[in-house]
């Protein structure tokens, strides 16, 4: 499968929310983070096919289902950072123990 690149725009963007979704992630107790990354894992699961579909051509509807799916995405990387030794996404390493977030490319991880 060939995956393109992500748009250089995003990973500062989702860095950032991440970081902003950690100060609340990490006020969950174990039952509270399980729950979350399963409900972020079906957003992001049954919306895929809005992130394929060309923005310009997205309806309300999907656009909201966009939102939805942004904030799961970054829930859930923000959950995975917090396990031993981080989550790495899009060539962008994540872990809520180190700071800050250092990038998996240039051979951080």
């Amino acid at each position: 499968m060939i995956v393109a690149p992500p748009n250089p725009a995003l990973m500062p963007m989702l860095t950032l929310a991440v970081v902003e979704d950690l100060d609340e992630v990490r006020q969950l107790n174990s039952r509270e983070l399980q729950r979350s990354a399963i409900a972020s894992a079906d957003v992001l699961c049954a919306s895929l096919d809005v992130v394929i579909r060309d923005a310009r051509l997205r309806s309300g509807a999907e656009r909201e289902e966009f939102r939805s799916l942004w904030k799961a995405l970054v829930r859930g990387i923000a959950i995975a950072s917090m396990q031993p030794g981080g989550t790495t996404i899009l060539g962008q390493h994540f872990d809520a123990m180190k700071w800050p977030f250092c990038d998996a490319q240039k051979g951080a991880a």
